[in-house]
């Protein structure tokens, strides 16, 4: 090999930027292990000391309810009166202690351990923003990081299986040969190795890699001097995504809830499914996986998740995967004011184009049927779709399945037309309690013929865990409760109003003409209305606080009677009448942080409608169905929510109020008990005609007396 002029000095300089590149991708690395570390351990330690507090309050004799001869001599003497004293034994100290055997030994220990594993079942992660600790803020910045650097780990974790090799090869090789005397006495073959590195050093600082790991380092570096402040109002635009990572991270038991009713062997194959999640812009609760997972499998089922948990996002992660699996054609069918949200939803979550099919936008119908992806109409406009028997019509999602219960409706035949063409149908609603058991047997008929014939003549409080389980293949229900372990409280307070003779006048009358609405009216129909003084009241007290308020009744004069006395410091009402866009407009300023008040007739609030932002939710008169109250609350009281919610019924006292309060929670106990597990009785909400007309002549005989 001839002699070459080599500029070592040079050399040096591209080796030291590479030594720097290496250093920085090395500690990337391990910033992003340190990171998902911290999550868990916080998380876990938090978890502990709760475990810890409860296992103070366990006297040891409690022990003895089911532990034969215990020695509470013994351990009293030594000290050990709680199940937490236990903690400070291991076996072989237990043991040593005068009057504790062996084998009382092993029976303590297996006891405590018990304990503790039931208590820690129970216990689980939540954020309380009006008593932070130090560790929680620790979390909080820790989440933040990892949610604002997990797509540049994904990146930065494929150039480091590429590059981390190479980068140390050219390094090393690079430094074979330090001056012109060291190239004299190296031979051929070193000298080759040297050269090559030299050329590697110079392409790897000079790659688009090192430009990506560079950037990323920084952008590190940044994240971790941001201000609480700023992660805080991450947080509390993001919550459900750091749940997530809570969830995912910490290792926290979370239970689905359906292994009593789905078989096991079916629920191993559901579970088994591999996710393609490509694509898909956000994570998956572990309940939404599980749900995804489910439909996928099962092809043809019923959703009916409680309002609030991510309907939408699990339809949306479904078509995604099946997209990705190389399915084209999507239909979603949902009402008219639901268009929107759809389309938004599916833009936000996934890459698949979406058409929706209404007004001038249906021209983009044989764009679709050309090209692929998701159309999205309302009932109405099936009419105007007819697809040939050999149509590839991959899946169909219908919203609010609970509209097309009725097998005579147009919309219904419509929309079956559909389904029978698809390979994938779901329904999904969070409303079943609107259905009657012979309405459910059609929706489930619909999507699974075998199992509705199975369980259509079964009685909903005679075989409601044999229903539950007939129907587990088809029907998927779960409740906040259930799954939502992060939720805030939830406190609802009845206000009582003591009318003043102008009301009660008022109310006389409208008793005596036997005008039921007007009797629901009572104390909105006069300036001096003691309900409007106690809402104003609630209304200046949250918006001085800087907490949203959502105000909801059954009349839009009601709510116009609100606005004028809340003298500007409310939004317009939404109510049924209002364009979809102008709903979406009111709902962009609600969502701006500043305290408002939004009014909002409850069935235009009952669908597609997320308002999370809410702390205070005011009920302007009791309703006749406690499903029309609960999908009120579930606007605001839903997956993402992180402060106390307080919910306050105003009612006026010796007035059809009272009758209809009782009412509420006397259907409420017994939906509780038998109607949400999945048998559903229309019987249990319907004010027929004759009901209203005993409340009336009740209200008219209080009066006479």
């Amino acid at each position: 090999m001839i002699f070459q002029k080599i500029n070592y000095q040079e050399i040096r300089y591209e080796r030291e930027q590479l030594k720097m590149l290496r250093d920085q991708l090395f500690s990337l690395r391990d910033q992003e292990k340190k990171n998902i570390q911290v999550i868990h351990d916080r998380c876990q330690d938090i978890i502990t000391d709760k475990v810890v507090e409860e296992i103070r309050q366990i006297p040891i004799k409690d022990l003895s309810k089911s532990f034969t001869r215990l020695p509470l001599q013994a351990l009293e003497a030594s000290h050990i009166l709680t199940m937490y004293d236990l903690l400070k034994y291991n076996r072989r100290q237990l043991e040593a202690l005068d009057g504790i055997g062996d084998e009382t030994a092993d029976k303590l220990m297996l006891a405590l351990h018990r304990s503790t594993a039931a208590i820690k079942n129970q216990i689980h992660y939540r954020i309380d923003l009006e008593h932070l600790t130090n560790r929680d803020k620790e979390i909080l910045q820790e989440i933040y990081f990892y949610l604002h650097t997990k797509e540049n780990y994904a990146k930065l974790n494929a150039i480091y299986q590429e590059t981390e090799r190479g980068i140390q090869e050219a390094y090393d090789n690079s430094g074979l040969i330090q001056n012109f005397f060291g190239w004299i006495f190296s031979g051929r073959k070193k000298k080759q190795r040297f050269l090559k590195a030299v050329e590697n050093v110079k392409d790897l600082n000079q790659s688009a890699y090192a430009e990506i790991i560079k950037q990323f380092y920084e952008n590190c570096i940044a994240l971790k001097h941001v201000s609480f402040e700023t992660v805080l109002q991450d947080y509390k635009d993001n919550a459900i995504q750091y749940y997530t990572v809570i969830e995912k991270l910490s290792e926290i038991e979370v239970k689905d809830d359906v292994d009593e009713d789905i078989d096991t062997s079916l629920l191993q194959q559901i579970q088994a499914i591999p996710l393609v999640l490509e694509s898909f812009h956000t994570q998956l609760r572990h309940y939404q996986e599980f749900g995804v997972k489910y439909i996928l499998h099962q092809k043809r089922v019923l959703l009916g998740d409680e309002m609030g948990l991510g309907k939408t996002i699990q339809a949306n992660a479904v078509m995604n995967h099946l997209h990705h699996k190389g399915h084209r054609y999507f239909l979603v069918i949902c009402p008219a004011g639901l268009l929107l949200n759809w389309k938004r939803e599916i833009e936000k979550l996934t890459d698949i184009q979406a058409y929706m099919l209404h007004g001038s936008g249906f021209s983009d119908y044989e764009i679709w049927k050309s090209d692929g992806g998701i159309a999205i109409i309302n009932y109405e406009g099936l009419d105007k779709i007819i697809f040939d028997k050999d149509f590839p019509l991959d899946m169909v999602v219908v919203d609010e399945a609970h509209f097309v219960k009725n097998k005579e409706a147009q919309r219904t035949r419509n929309t079956v037309r559909m389904i029978e063409q698809a390979e994938y149908a779901l329904y999904m609603t969070g409303t079943a309690i609107e259905n009657n058991v012979d309405e459910m047997c059609y929706l489930l008929e619909c999507l699974n013929p075998s199992i509705a014939s199975e369980v259509k003549d079964m009685k909903y409080l005679a075989k409601a865990d044999l229903f539950r389980k007939k129907i587990a293949p088809v029907y998927l229900r779960r409740k906040r409760t259930d799954v939502l372990m992060e939720l805030p409280e939830l406190t609802i307070h009845d206000e009582w109003c003591m009318m003043n003779e102008e009301e009660i006048v008022s109310y006389r009358k409208a008793v005596e003409s036997g005008n039921f609405m007007a009797m629901r009216r009572v104390s909105w129909d006069s300036l001096n209305s003691t309900k409007a003084e106690r809402m104003v009241e609630l209304c200046l007290q949250a918006l001085g606080e800087g907490r949203k308020v959502v105000i909801f009744s059954y009349f839009l004069e009601t709510l116009s009677f609100v606005t004028d006395l809340l003298l500007g410091k409310s939004l317009p009402i939404i109510s049924g009448k209002l364009s979809l866009e102008k709903r979406q407009e009111i709902l962009k300023q609600f969502d701006e942080p500043i305290a408002r008040v939004l009014p909002m007739q409850i069935h235009a609030g009952g669908i597609g409608l997320n308002i999370q932002t809410a702390e205070i939710v005011i009920l302007c008169e009791p309703q006749l169905k406690p499903s029309d109250e609960m999908q009120a609350i579930s606007r605001v009281y839903r997956m993402g929510q992180i402060n106390h919610v307080f919910v306050y019924r105003l009612l006026s006292a010796n007035t059809i109020d009272e009758a209809l309060v009782k009412r509420l929670h006397e259907k409420q106990n017994i939906f509780n008990q038998f109607a949400d597990e999945s048998e559903i009785s229309d019987q249990l909400e319907q004010l027929k005609e004759d009901d209203v007309q005993t409340l009336i002549q009740s209200e008219r005989k209080k009066l006479n007396h």
